[in-house]
C-alpha cells in the first residue's frame, strides 16, 4: 500500500506491505492531510473491497474507496497517531476457506490451553485428496495462523504441517476433525485425515507439537502508556523490537523480532541459564518500572532493568516453558541538558569563535542539593558533554579534572545563556530546572591559564592586537587598591620568560573597580603569540602579579566562519597558500555528524559555502575543517 500527500494522490511518500496478521503502519510522519492507498493489484485473486465506511475514525469499518483502494483524506496532528485505517475485502462467490492454527501443546494432552503459544514459520501444504497432490502452500503468520481460499463446496482435502522447529514432534491427535481446539495431525505423518468442504468456512484443522529435550521461552512488549509498568488492555504492543538471549557468559545465543501483537518467542532453547535484551524500540520510548514480582508466575509487568535493558538471569530446563519475559516502554520526556567546556583565552567569560575547546573534562550531574552524584560524563574532543534522558526536575553539574594551571573565568550573563560561562568557585552551577520535554544546551564551563592574584583584585582580562599587527592593547582591572604605587606589564613569547615591556600609575587607594589600558607596540616583534601579566607594585615595596592573558597576530592563513547564529547556510572564509584540498565536518554536540564536504582549495583566499541548513534543528554545532596538505586542522563552534 502507498501513502499520498492529499495534494498529490499519483506520487507516493512512502510504500509498505500488510505482515502476517494484516497490520501495517507508516512512521515518522510530520502533521499534515494524508491519503492511504490500498493497491487493488495486490489482493489476493478474485477478491474485491468491502462497502466503504464513513468515519475514518471508526477503527472497525473499511475505509478503502471499492474501486480505486484509496481512502478519503485524512488529517494528522503533529504527534498524533490514528491506528484507525483499514481496508476489508471479500472472497470469490461461492467459494470457501480452510485453516487454521499450530501451537506449542506444553502439557502434550493434545488440547489448546490459554496459555500456550502460537507457532510461526510451520509448513503447510493443501492436498487434494482424490490424486494425493499438494494445490497450495502456506507457512503459519506470527500467530500460528494459516489459510486455504478459493475452495469450492463438495471438494475433498486433507491437510499436512512439516517444518517444526528443531527437536519438536506432533503432540498426541485428539477429537474429530471439526472440535476447534485439538489437534488433528497424525503424530506420527503430520497429516490430517480427509475433510468435505461445505458452504461455510472451516477453520478447525490444528496442529500441536511438543518437546522434551528443549525449552520455549518468551513473550511481549508493549507500551506503558501510564507507566506504571503493569500492562492494561488498552496498552498497546510494541512490533519491530529486537530481541537477544544470552547465556550465562553473557555470549548472544539467539534473536527474534517482536511481531505485530508485540510477541516473541524461542521454542528450542537448550536447558540453561538465561537473560533476555530488547532493543530497537521507538527513540521515543525508555524502558518504564520494573515489575518487584517473580517474574516466573507474573505475566503482566515489565521484567527489564532499565538501565542494562535486560531481565534477571532465569534457568529452564528440558520440557519446559517461560512465557512471561515482558518488556514495557513508556514515553521519554527528552528532558537533558549539556553542552561545552572551553579555553576562555582572553578571560572575558565569554565563547569566542577562535577560542579552543577543552577535552577530557569530568562532568557530573547531581541532584538540587549538589552533593548527591546521580551520573557522569566527559567532555570529547570538541569539548561537549550531555546528559539526555532526564526527568524533569532540578539539577547541579560539577566540572572536575580541569587541566593543571587552569582557573574557571569571570562568570557573566546568567544561567541559561548560551555563550557564557556558568560555574562558581566550587566550579559546580546554581540550581537548574528542567521541564519534562526539554533540553537546556547551554550549560558551560571557562577556564583560563593562570591563578588570579590581587591588592584586594588584580586581574588581567584581555590582550587584543590591532588589525595591522602593530599595537596590542592589554588590559587589567583592580578592585580596592591599598597603598598602590605603580604597575609593570610583563611580555612573554613562551609563557615562561617574561620581561618588562612598560610601565603604568596605579591610584593608591581606591574603593570598587577600577579598569586600566596599556598600548604595546609588537609591529617589529618576530612572534605570533604573546603573553601578558601585570605585576602591581605597592608604595611599601610589596608586589602582586596578576593571571596571564594571550593574544596572537593576525595570520593570514586563519579560518573564519560566519554568520554565527546561521539559519540556512554557513561561509568559511580560508586562506591557502598553495592548492590543496579540505574536509568539511559538520557534527551536533553529541558529535552525531549531520554534514561532510570535501572541497578543493586554490592558492590564496577560498569562500565555501554549506547550503541547505534550515533542516537542521536550532542548537550548537561544531564545524571541524582539515587542510589535507598541511594537516592542520580547525574546530569552530556555531548556534543556529
Amino acid at each position: 500500500m502507498n501513502l499520498y500527500n492529499c495534494a498529490d494522490l499519483v506520487t507516493p511518500i512512502a510504500t509498505t506491505i500488510t505482515d502476517g496478521l494484516g497490520n501495517y503502519i507508516f512512521t515518522n510522519l510530520l502533521g499534515g492531510n494524508y491519503v492511504v492507498g490500498f493497491n487493488p493489484t495486490t489482493l489476493p485473486v478474485g477478491y474485491t473491497f468491502t462497502t466503504q465506511g464513513t468515519n475514518i475514525e471508526d477503527e472497525n469499518n473499511s475505509d478503502a474507496n471499492t474501486t480505486t483502494g484509496q481512502t478519503s483524506c485524512i488529517p494528522l496532528g503533529l504527534g498524533e497517531d490514528k491506528m484507525t485505517v483499514d481496508a476489508g475485502i471479500v472472497a470469490p462467490v461461492n467459494t470457501v476457506c480452510l485453516g487454521d492454527y499450530v501451537w506449542i501443546d506444553l502439557n502434550n494432552n493434545g488440547t489448546q490451553d490459554a496459555t500456550e503459544p502460537a507457532v510461526p514459520g510451520v509448513t503447510v501444504k493443501l492436498y487434494d485428496n482424490n490424486t494425493n497432490t499438494v494445490l497450495q502452500v502456506a507457512t503459519t503468520n506470527t500467530e500460528g495462523q494459516y489459510l486455504f481460499c478459493g475452495l469450492t463446496n463438495g471438494s475433498t482435502y486433507s491437510v499436512g504441517f512439516e517444518n517444526l522447529p528443531e527437536g519438536f514432534t506432533f503432540t498426541t491427535q485428539t477429537g474429530a476433525l471439526n472440535v476447534t481446539d485439538n489437534s488433528d495431525a497424525n503424530s506420527a505423518t503430520g497429516r490430517t485425515t480427509t475433510v468435505t468442504m461445505g458452504s461455510t468456512n472451516d477453520l478447525t484443522l490444528d496442529a500441536g507439537i511438543y518437546s522434551t529435550t528443549t525449552a520455549v521461552v518468551g513473550n511481549y512488549v508493549w507500551y506503558d502508556e501510564d507507566a506504571d509498568g503493569i500492562q492494561d488492555a488498552t496498552e498497546a504492543p510494541i512490533s519491530g523490537v529486537l530481541v537477544t538471549m544470552y547465556d550465562n557468559s553473557n555470549n548472544p545465543v539467539a534473536s527474534a523480532v517482536t511481531d505485530a501483537n508485540g510477541g516473541y518467542l524461542f521454542t528450542n532453547v537448550l536447558p540453561g541459564t538465561y537473560t533476555i535484551g530488547f532493543a530497537g524500540y521507538p527513540s521515543t520510548l525508555v524502558p518504564t518500572t520494573k515489575g518487584t514480582t517473580d517474574p516466573a508466575t507474573a505475566d503482566d509487568d515489565s521484567n527489564i532493568d532499565p538501565i542494562t535493558g535486560k531481565t534477571d538471569a532465569f534457568t529452564v530446563t528440558p520440557g519446559s516453558s517461560n512465557l512471561t519475559l515482558d518488556a514495557g516502554y513508556k514515553a521519554n520526556p527528552i528532558a537533558g541538558l549539556g553542552n561545552y567546556v572551553w579555553f576562555d583565552v582572553n578571560e572575558d567569560g565569554l565563547q569566542d569563535a577562535s577560542e579552543p575547546s577543552i577535552s577530557g573534562v569530568v562532568v557530573a550531574l547531581y541532584a538540587a542539593d549538589g552533593t548527591t552524584a546521580l551520573a557522569t560524563a566527559i567532555t570529547d574532543g570538541n569539548g561537549a558533554y550531555s546528559f539526555p534522558n532526564l526527568t524533569a526536575g532540578d539539577y547541579v553539574v560539577g566540572f572536575s579534572n580541569i587541566p593543571t594551571g587552569y582557573t574557571r573565568t569571570q562568570s557573566v550573563g546568567t544561567l541559561n545563556d548560551a555563550l557564557n560561562s556558568d560555574i562558581n568557585a566550587s566550579n559546580k552551577t546554581a540550581v537548574i530546572t528542567l521541564a519534562a520535554g526539554t533540553y537546556n544546551p547551554n550549560i558551560d564551563a571557562g577556564f583560563y591559564i593562570g591563578v588570579p592574584l590581587s591588592a584586594k583584585e588584580l586581574k588581567a582580562t584581555t590582550a587584543i592586537i590591532s588589525n595591522d599587527n602593530t599595537i596590542c592593547a592589554v588590559n587589567w582591572y583592580t578592585t580596592d587598591e591599598e597603598n598602590t604605587k605603580d604597575f609593570t606589564i610583563e611580555r612573554s613569547l613562551d609563557n615562561k620568560n617574561f620581561e618588562a615591556v612598560g610601565t603604568g600609575n596605579a591610584n593608591g587607594t581606591t574603593l570598587g573597580r577600577i579598569n586600566y589600558t596599556f598600548n604595546d607596540n609588537v609591529e617589529n616583534v618576530k612572534a605570533s603569540t604573546f603573553y601578558y601579566r601585570i605585576r602591581l607594585n605597592d608604595i611599601d615595596g610589596k608586589q602582586t602579579l596578576s593571571n596571564v592573558v594571550t593574544t596572537r597576530k593576525i595570520n593570514n592563513d586563519e579560518v573564519v566562519v560566519y554568520p554565527v547564529p546561521f539559519i540556512d547556510k554557513a561561509t568559511i572564509e580560508y586562506t591557502s597558500l598553495q592548492s590543496s584540498t579540505m574536509d568539511i565536518v559538520l557534527s551536533d554536540v553529541s558529535g552525531r555528524v549531520v554534514r561532510s564536504q570535501f572541497v578543493d582549495l586554490s592558492n590564496g583566499l577560498n569562500i565555501i559555502q554549506l547550503t541547505n541548513l534550515s533542516s537542521l534543528a536550532n542548537g550548537t554545532y561544531y564545524i571541524k575543517m582539515t587542510d589535507n596538505n598541511t594537516g592542520n586542522s580547525f574546530v569552530r563552534k556555531l548556534n543556529k
